[in-house]
C-alpha cells in the first residue's frame, strides 16, 4: 500500500447502515457535503445497496492471517473494504434497530476488523510478524501479547459515528460504533453534542397522520417511520455540521503526515517489544532496524 497523504487529495467515506435515502443516509450526506467544502473527496456507501453475506467467517476454512487482506467470501464486502483502506476518514452511520446497530453494518465492521487487525500492510500476511516463542505452527491465531502486534490497517485514520432513531437508543448505538473505532486505532472526531437525530423532536403528539412520529404508508394500511429528521431536528443539524467541520479539520491536519500502517509501525514502540526476535524484526522492517 502506498503512503497515504503527501501529494494525494484527502478522502472521506461514510458507511450507512440505514435504508436507502432514509434518515441515516441523509445525515451522512449532509456531513459529507460540509466536509466536501474543505477540498476533500467524499463518498456515501449505503449498505442497503450492497449484498453482504452474514456470518461467513464461521463457515470459512481459510486462515486470514497467512494471506493478504482480502476476504474470500464472494459478496460486495471487498469493494467496500478497499474504499475503507483508501480513505483518510470514515464516518459510520446507523439507525437504531431494537436498541442497537443493524446486523448488516455490524457484519461489515466485524469482517473489516478481522482483516485489518495486527497488519503492517494489506499486501502482507499477519504471519510475517512471526510466532510467539513456543507457539505451535498448527494453531491458528497470533498468540498476542506473546508476540508483537502491528497497529492494523486503520491506524490513525479519522473516525466518527452518527446515529438516528425514533425515540431512544442513539447513545448506545454511537457507543457501539465508537468502540469499534477505538479498538482499530482510529482518532475519533467529536462535536459539541452527541451526533444524533430523533424523529420525535419538532413534532407534536397525535399519532398516525396527526403530526406524530409515524406516517401512513403509501397503501394507507400501515404506518412507517418518517424520513425528514434532518428537516425538523434543528439542534441535530447544527451538531452534525460542527462535527463535519471538525472532521474536515482533523483530516486535513493529519493527511500530510499520517503515513501508512507500515510507516506507523516502523516508528512505533510496537515494532520493538523486548520479546520480539531480531529475525522477526528484520523480516518485517528489513535489515539495520
Amino acid at each position: 500500500m502506498p503512503p497515504l497523504g503527501r501529494d494525494t487529495i484527502p478522502r472521506v467515506i461514510a458507511i450507512s447502515g440505514g435504508r436507502l435515502q432514509g434518515n441515516t443516509d441523509q445525515f451522512l450526506q449532509k456531513a459529507l457535503d460540509v466536509i466536501g467544502e474543505y477540498d476533500i473527496d467524499t463518498e456515501l456507501i449505503p449498505l442497503a445497496a450492497h449484498h453482504i453475506e452474514m456470518d461467513p467467517c464461521s463457515r470459512c476454512p481459510s486462515d486470514c492471517t497467512v494471506r493478504p487482506a482480502v476476504c474470500v467470501t464472494r459478496d460486495d464486502f471487498n469493494g467496500i473494504f478497499k474504499k475503507m483502506l483508501e480513505a483518510d476518514g470514515i464516518i459510520l452511520g446507523s439507525p437504531v434497530y431494537w436498541g442497537s446497530a443493524p446486523a448488516k453494518l455490524k457484519e461489515v465492521l466485524n469482517r473489516a476488523g478481522i482483516l485489518s487487525e495486527g497488519r503492517v500492510s494489506a499486501d502482507k500476511p499477519v504471519s510475517i510478524l512471526g510466532n510467539a516463542h513456543g507457539w505451535p505452527d498448527n494453531i491458528k491465531g497470533r498468540g498476542w501479547p506473546e508476540t508483537t502486534k502491528a497497529p492494523g490497517l486503520f491506524a490513525r485514520k479519522i473516525g466518527g459515528a452518527v446515529s438516528v432513531a425514533q425515540r431512544d437508543g442513539v447513545l448506545f448505538t454511537i457507543s457501539e460504533l465508537c468502540l469499534w473505532l477505538l479498538i482499530n486505532d482510529f482518532v475519533i472526531c467529536s462535536s459539541n453534542y452527541w451526533v444524533d437525530g430523533l424523529e420525535q423532536v419538532g413534532r407534536s403528539a397525535g399519532g398516525v397522520g396527526g403530526g406524530g412520529t409515524r406516517m401512513p404508508s403509501k397503501n394507507g394500511k400501515t404506518a412507517e417511520h418518517v424520513r425528514d429528521i434532518l428537516r425538523l431536528d434543528r439542534e441535530a443539524v447544527l451538531t452534525l455540521e460542527h462535527f463535519a467541520e471538525n472532521f474536515a479539520w482533523l483530516v486535513n491536519t493529519t493527511h500530510p503526515s499520517r503515513g501508512n500502517p507500515e510507516e506507523i509501525f516502523r516508528q512505533s514502540r510496537l515494532s520493538a517489544p523486548p520479546w520480539m526476535s531480531p529475525e522477526d524484526r528484520e523480516r518485517v522492517l528489513g535489515a539495520n532496524t
